[in-house]
């Protein structure tokens, strides 16, 4: 984790380079956000499928989002992240233990991938509480700035 950074440029730059990692994301999200599999099976194992699918499309367009601010140097871009990321781990968790007993296999990868989600959203939360700490909203100098 970075150390908190005494400027509002080296805040801007904080956020930015999560950017990336959002844009992969999302656009992972959205390829596979296609319903393909699953959605012929039985409760409770549709309902898991039509979870993960809804999971990937929505949460991929969440995502974008968050790279978008996270491009442009928004703090609460970083809030945002970790807010969806988790929510977005949780929807895969569930639905890997709803789909397990259609296809185990794809089952242990939605739960990998949701764990990596929540850590992920973890980390973006920690990330923010160090920017947040900073004076964010004040563009002007201080008065011991000034001559």
């Amino acid at each position: 984790m970075a150390t908190p950074a005494g400027d509002a440029a080296a805040t801007r730059a904080i956020v930015r380079r999560n950017w990336i990692w959002a844009a992969g994301a999302a656009g992972i999200m959205l390829y596979f956000g296609i319903p393909a599999t699953g959605l012929d099976a039985f409760a409770p194992q549709r309902h898991g499928w039509m979870l993960f699918v809804y999971t990937l499309q929505f949460g991929g367009g969440a995502m974008a989002l968050a790279a978008v601010l996270s491009l442009a140097g928004v703090p609460l871009a970083l809030l945002y992240d970790a807010i969806v990321s988790i929510f977005i781990g949780v929807a895969l968790v569930v639905s890997g233990v709803l789909v397990y007993a259609d296809k185990p296999h794809q089952a242990v990868f939605n739960i990998l991938f949701g764990l990596i989600f929540a850590h992920s959203g973890y980390r973006n939360f920690r990330e923010f509480g160090l920017v947040a700490s900073l004076r964010l909203w004040v563009s002007e100098p201080e008065e011991s700035d000034q001559p």
